[in-house]
């Protein structure tokens, strides 16, 4: 068995580039080599031990992006020199919820090897080919919008509803891609980084507030006829953030909790006013059966706007402490 050099996470707040076991390839899998991988807020979370699904050691990585060295002998539809990226889980297929057709809350998913190395072994079934002509490396950003993606569908926005984002990093401007598509007539972000907030006018969004200098559920309320948005995404996951969707949704809206919160987080949601509204709450995990429709709409969206930074494999901690501390949108690491 041969080794790679990978971004190996040993625990809570330990992270190194080391030498990882590579698997050797199967019959129905491929050997990629790894161009780049996006890196996540999700990612800090696992590093610091808040996403108790994520057992050390592991490699970690989820949103890849790679060409095929080699393929193995059951491999259809792919090859050599193809540019692809891949689901970096895939459900057992045998668990109550993926015989439910909702793989999204497999109990068993199988995991595959993490972005942040120098090569991967994918099974077939996870992989996707990468439209061609993409601005360069922005093939990593079709994980998180097969997420976004799938809380947009949760959101059911409809041509000429007004729509709320309630926190700008990558999820929440990808929402703001996909609601102006949609048709929504207003579009309103929220977020304390003037960075992220410029960013969001630039792609699409109508207006942007500045949540430390003003009350962002009351300017939303506002700007949608006083009544409030439509729909509202919730894409931080702090009971902060949370409570302010609630409360920017008008009467009989959806608020889609979107934003990974930590484990312990509690948020006082006002019952009664919850139930006097009549609001439905969606709240979403990972994704079900969006990575394909994520692939092919990347040439369709300014996706390449959100990459912000490149580092090397070897600097990754410095990749993170950028997303860290909000200096960042997107963080490539390039092996």
């Amino acid at each position: 068995m041969s080794t790679v050099r990978a971004a190996v996470w040993r625990g809570p707040g330990q992270l190194a580039v080391e030498d990882w076991p590579l698997p050797e390839m199967g019959a129905d899998e491929v050997l990629v080599r790894v161009s780049c991988c996006g890196v996540c807020g999700s990612d800090l979370h696992i590093v610091d031990g808040g996403v108790p699904e994520f057992v050390p050691p592991r490699v970690l990585g989820h949103e890849p992006l790679g060409v095929i060295e080699a393929a193995g002998s059951a491999v259809t539809g792919f090859g050599p020199g193809d540019e692809v990226s891949w689901e970096p889980s895939l459900p057992c297929r045998a668990c109550f919820y993926c015989h439910e057709g909702e793989d999204g809350l497999c109990e068993q998913r199988v995991p595959i090897l993490g972005g942040f190395s120098e090569r991967t072994v994918v099974p077939q079934r996870a992989l996707y080919h990468v439209p061609p002509g993409l601005p360069d490396r922005a093939g990593v950003l079709a994980e998180p919008l097969s997420c976004a993606l799938y809380a947009h569908d949760r959101g059911r926005i409809k041509a000429g509803d007004q729509v709320a984002v309630i926190g700008a990093g990558t999820i929440g401007l990808l929402l703001v891609m996909l609601a102006r598509r949609a048709g929504a007539s207003l579009v309103v972000v929220s977020d304390p980084n003037p960075r992220k907030r410029d960013l969001a006018l630039e792609i699409g969004a109508d207006v942007a507030v500045d949540p430390s200098r003003e009350h962002a559920a009351e300017r939303i309320r506002r700007l949608c006829d006083g009544r409030g948005a439509e729909v509202a995404f919730e894409a931080v996951g702090s009971t902060a953030t949370c409570l302010d969707t609630l409360a920017a949704v008008r009467s009989g809206g959806t608020a889609v909790l979107v934003g990974i919160a930590p484990p312990a987080a509690q948020a006082p949601v006002p019952l009664f006013d919850v139930l006097r509204r009549d609001l439905r709450i969606e709240a979403v995990w990972l994704r079900r059966f969006t990575f394909q429709r994520a692939i092919a709409l990347l040439p369709h969206l300014p996706v390449d706007r959100l990459l912000s930074h490149c580092v090397p494999l070897a600097s990754i901690a410095e990749g993170l402490e950028l997303l860290r501390k909000g200096k960042a949108v997107k963080v490539v690491v390039e092996p």
